[in-house]
């Protein structure tokens, strides 16, 4: 990918209210499950927060610092400007690379995000930083059937080869120090609805521009390529929102 492409990616995703598939009433949902309670004072760490639409939600409904990271400052800008409270804070920088003490979090968040570094990875890097009984809380895209059309299958595996079911992922929570709380899938109108029907609109708006270079033609048809796999396959495969608690 060029610098111009990724540039143009943050430009059109920056104007979109979620930067992935998902819901507030999802993120709510997934707030009710950790169990943790909105009269304790928390500290939370929101990380590839995007322009924030689950920050937001995490501010109105728990108590505490918000932490919030990513790795474009534009989306971080763009929060500032939709979320204005003295109690969320903004990172720029990687999810990889932390530059936080440890034990620093009793919440760990992240919608969409943590396929970056990898399910697995992702778990066992970010639990140092969670405090003892801290909770984790992602979605992460998952095997809906234990069997598929090869297309869909082949498809995943060369995109993201840690794709699995919900128990395989449940498996590995377990396997990198945590005891699952719950989990669920997320709707199909948190796809088609929230974030790729927004998609679309903004494609349409790009397309009008008849200058637009042929370099982000491409950009745009890897977007409808991948929405039409989605309503094609959508039975297969879809977000499990996992909630855990580290154990040790």
């Amino acid at each position: 990918m060029t610098e111009k492409q990724l540039d143009f990616i943050i430009s059109f995703h920056k104007k979109l209210y979620r930067q992935g598939p998902g819901s507030d009433e999802e993120t709510l949902k997934a707030i009710n499950f950790t169990g943790l309670s909105e009269s304790t004072e928390l500290s939370i760490l929101d990380l590839g927060c995007g322009t924030g639409s689950q920050t937001n939600v995490l501010a109105n409904h728990l108590n505490g610092t918000i932490t919030a990271l990513d790795l474009f400052q534009p989306f971080l800008d763009e929060l500032e400007d939709r979320i204005k409270s003295p109690n969320v804070r903004t990172f720029q920088g990687s999810m990889d690379d932390l530059n936080f003490e440890k034990e620093s979090f009793d919440l760990i968040w992240s919608e969409g995000a943590v396929y970056n570094m990898g399910f697995e990875n992702g778990l066992n890097y970010l639990h140092p930083f969670l405090k003892k009984n801290g909770v984790i809380a992602l979605s992460e895209i998952t095997w809906l059937t234990n069997e598929r059309p090869a297309d869909i299958e082949t498809y995943w595996n060369a995109e993201y080869p840690e794709i699995d079911s919900a128990q395989g992922k449940i498996k590995t929570l377990h396997e990198s120090g945590y005891q699952l709380i719950d989990h669920f899938i997320l709707s199909e109108e948190s796809w088609l609805s929230n974030y790729y029907g927004a998609l679309e609109m903004e494609f349409a708006v790009l397309m009008e521009d008849h200058s637009i270079e042929e370099e982000l033609k491409v950009v745009i048809q890897s977007y409808q390529n991948e929405i039409a796999t989605y309503k094609t396959f959508k039975e297969y495969f879809g977000y499990g929102f996992y909630i855990a608690k580290k154990v040790n």
